[in-house]
């Protein structure tokens, strides 16, 4: 293979090995220099673990015996062990005094040999309440217990004592003993369930193959399990008995053989680990977890009534990506976490990839550019952006490191590499290099040679261009007509000051004309550029109406709308005859909001023009987002962006809000009864009802008054509704919690519970809540996270405003006490309020800030600049309106 070394400074395996090991902090963390060393001494290491589990213990037991190889002379040497105790210790035969600070287990170097060295351990470990390590549930609908285990970045060592980084992979021997009406699920099947004691049984698992010690996994409870086949493969699923009847099993199995059928022949390589598990655990931070041979799932996607397709895509799509990560994470792994890209990246793009080639959902590219290409621009122009490969000094940077950057951007630029290289060259890249680096570990560069090798390209430029510098370039396609015929066309590329780096990108340009209605496609080339380049092969084809620089979105670069195709899109978008390309059209506008080209009511005036007759639904999934906000942002969408301060802005933003909402109320009494479509206007209608008659309606609906005719309101919708009503009005609201509680006693009714008391505009209410944040608790991170998600709506602005000197007060009591996703959520409490003053508080804190966790000072930056970015908003928002009063 042609080697390029592409990358190198990034890599852990570049760095000088010192003789001695660096010196370790005491923190729950491990640094890029220590496991460096450890790498370079250590080798062949094997795991033979024993744990005891039960039902009702706050703790777990465990013994084991860790073998390994030492290179040289040996020196002190640590295993990574958080939170736990050590009963016994002892190495190569020799009973050791335990050296242990709560972080890590010192092994000192008298105690160990040069070559094969064993090492034995007893400890115990509290189930975690953060579902990081291993955790503990207990179901509140039937009083069973579960645990399942969650360990990427750095949390195997919150199980058992371990070398807890992934180019040490490891074999694992497993043996469990539990209580005998549960299932025990791990990397490989169990070779024998005996029973040692009543009630007692001991579940013996065969030595793994070697793999990173944050795929090893253990699960255990009564889980409900449907059985399958894929060739030779045994397919499993698991779920919680109470959650059971709400599963899908046929069809998540269809998707299953469907991906393992098309990643085998992709990757040239057989599905390697023997069986395939996939386990629903309650309270997951995570989405998912590609542990090895038994993939983790969060039970929210599965629903308690009749999902949309969107909904069952997006379980494919997730199903799809943890299976990716079995070639690609689990069988060749990032050597450190400065290339996690290596994983996540690869597994979102092969999971759309898969979808499109293998499945049902043709729309997979859509739903990518809707979710991740998105995401991934919103990324890359926050100040917070970084290199898609990076440097990561410790894990918990890693941990920060998971977001739009290394998921989304790094996926884009896989899909922008195939369309660059070519769709063979590119499989053929990417098959060579599993069969090269199986079950070992792998860096940027040794990935960049196998697409070389198949493609005879030199990619050392563009491997710097995307993988190692940071930002979005901008593009804009600059052309002359003349007797109604192109004169003149070239693209042209610019990038923003703080980011000045141009690239060589290739993609496709389309022409548009509009004929009986509809604007469509006339013509469309592939061309790469860098430099402005012109586009010969449009030179005397018919003067353009319109035209978009990235058509079928191959490209991962910004758009900038010529004047004249501006105008046209506003005027014609409903007749953009292509679905995919009015998606994007749709995205270019509401990035030119977000950027303040246009204002506000300006879209939003689209949205009552053209949104009523869309019919495609991921349009209008995404559309609706920018109307009332995402899930996890909602004060990103229209109704928080038009001002709302002065007299007059408050009587023009009810005026809006009623607009929107009777809007969203008309075309709801429009759509087909039962479909998709109307499930999707309902749900706009819930989240962005605010008068007395929207929220009577919604109450009516749901006691049975009134119905839509054709909807079911299932319990899912049914919190919602009543989530909605405590924000307006908590008297009623309250009375209808405590009636929904008693007939879902479900988890999911529980923590929606939690969300309808948390969003009261009550401060006592508030305040309660605020203790637990702030202050020791027995309740679950995941009741806690569901409060502090809830407990600040847009519409009470002036509770997040009063919660301002507890939040600067109190964030470094949390930064030091606490788990990172805790954090994290945290952050988002962070007194935005849209205007001047809570730009400054901010600004100033977090210069004075800097010994925060990364992970948190990350988020803290990205909410400030997203409530600047508010203020700018509403600046040219305030600006139309003042316009609109003189004309």
């Amino acid at each position: 293979v042609v080697g390029c070394q592409t990358g190198s400074k990034n890599q852990a395996s570049s760095k000088p090995i010192s003789e001695r090991p660096p010196d370790r902090d005491t923190h729950a963390m491990l640094s890029e220099d220590y496991a460096s060393w450890r790498s370079h001494v250590i080798s062949q290491v094997g795991y033979d673990l024993s744990l005891s589990l039960s039902e009702n213990d706050k703790e777990f037991v465990g013994t084991e015996t860790v073998e390994f190889k030492f290179a040289g002379k040996p020196h002190d040497l640590t295993l990574d062990f958080t939170g736990g105790n050590i009963v016994n210790l002892a190495a190569n035969g020799q009973q050791l005094k335990v050296k242990y600070n709560g972080y890590f287990v010192e092994l000192p170097a008298s105690s160990l040999v040069e070559g094969a060295n064993s090492v034995s351990i007893s400890f115990t470990h509290e189930y975690s309440k953060t579902s990081e390590g291993l955790a503990r549930f207990k179901d509140p609908e039937d009083g069973s217990v579960y645990t399942y285990t969650d360990f990427e970045p750095y949390n195997a060592n919150r199980m058992f004592p371990c070398f807890d980084q992934p180019d040490l992979k490891g074999t694992y021997t497993l043996k469990v003993e539990a209580p005998s009406s549960w299932s025990i699920i791990s990397a490989a099947l169990e070779t024998s369930r005996d029973t040692v004691s009543p009630g007692r049984v001991q579940w013996v698992f065969p030595k793994t193959l070697p793999f990173s010690t944050y795929l090893i996994s253990m699960h255990g409870g009564p889980y409900n399990v449907w059985t399958s086949q894929s060739g030779t493969i045994p397919l499993r699923i698991f779920a919680r008995k109470s959650l059971a009847k709400y599963v899908d099993a046929d069809g998540w199995f269809k998707i299953t053989q469907e991906g393992l059928e098309f990643y085998q022949k992709f990757f040239d390589t057989p599905y390697p680990f023997k069986k395939y598990d996939q386990v629903l655990v309650p309270d997951f931070n995570a989405g998912a977890m590609e542990n090895v041979g038994a993939v983790t799932f969060a039970e929210r996607y599965i629903k308690r009534g009749k999902p949309t397709r969107e909904d069952r895509e997006i379980l494919a799509s997730v199903a799809l990506h943890e299976m990716a990560h079995m070639w690609f994470g689990d069988l060749v792994t990032m050597k450190w976490w400065s290339d996690l890209w290596l994983n996540e990246s690869f597994a979102t793009f092969m999971s759309a990839l898969a979808l499109d080639k293998n499945t049902e959902f043709k729309q997979s590219w859509q739903s990518f550019f809707a979710a991740e290409k998105i995401w991934a621009y919103w990324s890359d122009q926050l100040i917070v952006t970084h290199p898609i490969t990076t440097n990561v000094p410790t894990t918990d940077q890693a941990f920060a490191n998971f977001d739009g950057i290394t998921y989304g951007k790094g996926a884009s630029a896989l899909k922008q590499l195939r369309f660059f290289v070519g769709e063979n060259e590119f499989e053929k890249g990417v098959a060579n290099y599993i069969h090269l680096h199986q079950f070992g570990n792998a860096t940027v560069g040794d990935f960049m040679s196998s697409i070389e090798a198949s493609s005879k390209k030199d990619l050392q430029t563009w491997t710097h261009q995307w993988l190692e510098s940071s930002g979005v370039d901008l593009v804009e396609a600059k052309y002359a007509c003349e007797k109604n015929k192109v004169k003149d066309f070239e693209m042209v590329q610019t990038a923003p000051d703080d980011h000045p780096v141009l690239r060589d990108h290739r993609t496709n340009v389309a022409l548009l004309a509009e004929k009986n209605g509809e604007l469509s496609v006339y013509q469309s080339v592939a061309i790469s550029y860098n430099a402005p380049t012109k586009v010969p092969e449009f030179i005397s084809k018919s003067c353009p109406q319109a035209v978009f620089p990235n058509y079928q979105d191959q490209d991962f670069v910004k758009i900038v709308l010529d004047s004249k195709t501006l105008d046209v899109v506003q005027t014609h978008l409903k007749g953009v005859a292509d679905p995919f390309l009015r998606m994007m059209i749709w995205a270019s506008l509401w990035d030119m909001v977000r950027d303040g080209k246009i204002p506000v009511q300006q879209y939003l005036q689209l949205v009552f023009n053209n949104l009523g007759d869309e019919k495609d639904y991921k349009i209008l999934h995404l559309v609706l987002n920018t109307v009332h906000g995402r899930p996890h942002a909602p004060a990103e969408s229209v109704l928080f962006y038009l001002p709302n301060e002065s007299k007059d802005e408050k009587i023009f933003h009810k005026g809006q809000a009623q607009l929107i909402e009777s809007f969203i109320w008309s075309h709801l009494q429009q759509a087909d009864p039962g479909s998709d479509f109307q499930k999707r206007w309902f749900d706009a209608y819930v989240k962005t009802a605010e008068t007395q008659t929207a929220l009577s309606r919604l109450q009516e609906i749901l006691g049975g008054q009134s119905t839509v005719p054709g909807l079911i309101i299932d319990q899912d919708r049914r919190w919602q509704i009543i989530v909605r009503i405590n924000i307006f009005n908590p008297v009623v609201g309250s009375k209808l919690e405590s009636q929904e509680r008693l007939k879902d006693r479900s988890n999911a009714g529980l923590l929606m519970s939690i969300a309808a008391q948390a969003v009261r505009p009550d401060q006592g209410a508030k305040d309660q809540w605020i203790e637990k944040f702030l202050g020791k608790t027995d309740l679950p991170q995941s009741h806690l996270t569901t409060a502090m998600g809830n407990i600040f709506p847009p519409t009470q602005g002036e509770f997040r405003k009063g919660f301002s000197s507890q939040f600067f007060k109190h964030i470094r009591e949390v930064a030091k006490g606490e788990e990172g996703h805790f954090q994290e959520q945290f952050v988002d409490l962070a007194p935005t309020q849209c205007d001047l003053e809570s730009d400054r508080k901010l600004g100033e804190f977090i210069q004075s800030a800097q010994d925060l966790p990364p992970a948190m000072a990350k988020e803290l930056k990205i909410v400030h600049q997203e409530d600047q970015r508010c203020v700018a908003i509403r600046k040219v928002a305030r600006q139309s309106m003042t316009m609109g009063k003189k004309r």
